[in-house]
């Protein structure tokens, strides 16, 4: 609707340079030039990045998923309500978000695994992505599942070698932690 829903995240985002950074592509040259000129303003660390390959403003449950969605709420929750409510939505091992997760990998696992364990959920294989990555991730899975935008023809079988759980329903009964955490007001 335009307006802000928690003043409290919105000036965390503000006081730590929140950004949506967009360039064409992931290797483009404006992008290095970007962030080694803007350095102490913003930095990968503040700018969350979009590309426009991967952006696709008029997506309508058809292939490919509009990535915007992502990471403005990677964004979002790691630039606002991890800082703003860290003990819940840290993107740190101890935090509620973190342990459910560690539910959710079937264990805590500071690193990638080599392989998850069956009953896991969860099973995110990017190498790249540290834990509070995979924390992140995590979040996104879960609420963009409640709020019904992984449930779509097609959708599951992209999905589910990283997340099985891609209704509310699923996440309600599966993984109460996380459906409790994202829908407790």
């Amino acid at each position: 609707d335009g307006n802000v829903d928690n003043n409290q995240v919105h000036d965390k985002m503000i006081e730590n340079k929140a950004a949506m950074a967009m360039f064409g592509k992931e290797n483009s040259s404006l992008k290095r030039r970007f962030f080694r000129t803007n350095e102490g303003d913003y930095t990968p660390e503040s700018a969350q990045d979009l590309y426009g390959e991967e952006t696709h403003p008029n997506w309508n449950n058809n292939s490919p998923f509009d990535a915007a969605f992502e990471e403005v709420l990677h964004l979002v929750t790691t630039k606002g309500y991890s800082l703003v409510y860290p003990e819940v939505f840290g993107e740190f091992k101890g935090s509620l978000l973190a342990n459910a997760m560690d539910i959710a990998r079937g264990g805590k696992f500071l690193t990638i695994p080599t392989s998850y364990p069956s009953s896991a959920w969860y099973t995110f294989y990017d190498d790249t992505a540290d834990y509070s990555t995979q924390a992140t991730e995590y979040f996104y899975w879960g609420l963009t599942s409640i709020l019904g935008a992984q449930s779509f023809p097609g959708r599951y079988e992209e999905i589910k070698s990283e997340w099985r759980l891609n209704t509310a329903e699923k996440v309600k009964e599966t993984d109460s932690k996380l459906y409790n955490l994202l829908t407790d007001s």
